[in-house]
């Protein structure tokens, strides 16, 4: 499971490196309070609401080639739209551990938008 592929998200973007930096930048600005709001609603019994916004990390992760972390919200997504809150909620630590391992990566890449811890 990688935790970011630069070469497929480049390739789905022509090689515009600029444009690839602000997507990244804003998948990074805006991450932590989906992350936030899902574990709310996990927390809530939302299955629902659980389902898309794990639905939505998932698109966001695969926009920016974030493997490790769809494939995770994946798991999640399914889970909930299975009504299994319990495994959702188990999932939780590991999709904000594979965001955190995205960050650090992407910061040592120097990718625009990360920031050390």
């Amino acid at each position: 499971m990688g935790v970011f592929n630069a070469e497929e998200m480049l390739g789905r973007l022509m090689g515009d490196r600029f444009l690839a930096g602000k997507i990244v930048a804003a998948f990074l600005q805006d991450a932590p309070a989906q992350l936030g709001l899902l574990g709310e609603r996990l927390e809530a019994g939302d299955a629902a609401e659980s389902r898309r916004l794990a639905h939505g990390m998932k698109g966001a992760a695969a926009t920016v080639s974030a493997t490790a972390l769809r494939d995770v919200a994946l798991e999640m997504e399914h889970a909930a739209k299975a009504g299994d809150l319990a495994s959702a909620r188990q999932l939780l630590p590991s999709l904000n551990e594979r965001f955190e391992q995205l960050q650090r990566t992407l910061t040592e890449m120097g990718w625009p938008g990360a920031v050390a811890d």
